[in-house]
């Protein structure tokens, strides 16, 4: 019933279509949550454009100071553009990582493989692993943490020659 003088009212103050819609629907959630612990409101459509102006003045203003923020960064992002040499590197030495790691993982037992794919690769935790392999919750545990310790001992190796 009073969408659309929130909607005109907002119109009036900003020409952010979104932020407009996101004030609204955040006043109308703010109120269906709220329902019990609000008194008697003589005046509906005000209160709504007042609570309506609020928060969408709330929104304007964290726009501005994350505008202000990026502003007083932005002569400190030059330190973090990398050259093309540099961007190559980094993307051949992360290369150089994801390989060395493959080679530890395939130097693992089946066990501790199958433990270390379903952590990471299925987020499962050590009590759901232990489920889907049918071993004890503290196996599980074993079997990730030595499958790591492994891969870590095995890059180091690699780094040191």
């Amino acid at each position: 019933m009073h969408y659309s003088d929130l909607r005109n009212y907002g119109m009036r103050l900003v020409h952010q279509h979104q932020w407009i819609e996101d004030a609204i629907q955040d006043v109308f959630l703010s109120l269906w949550r709220s329902d019990t612990q609000l008194s008697e409101i003589n005046h509906p459509r005000s209160y709504l454009l007042s609570a309506f102006r609020r928060r969408l003045l709330k929104r304007i203003q964290s726009e501005r100071d994350r505008h202000s923020q990026r502003e007083s960064l932005a002569p400190h992002f030059d330190a973090f553009i990398l050259s093309k040499e540099e961007l190559l590197t980094a993307h051949e030495h992360k290369a150089e990582q994801q390989a060395n790691v493959q080679k530890a993982i395939q130097t693992l037992s089946e066990r501790r493989r199958e433990a270390l794919y379903l952590r990471f690769n299925h987020g499962l935790t050590h009590p759901e692993i232990a489920d889907v392999m049918a071993i004890t919750h503290q196996t599980a545990r074993n079997y990730v943490s030595e499958a790591l310790s492994h891969i870590r001992k095995h890059i180091k190796t690699v780094d040191a020659s």
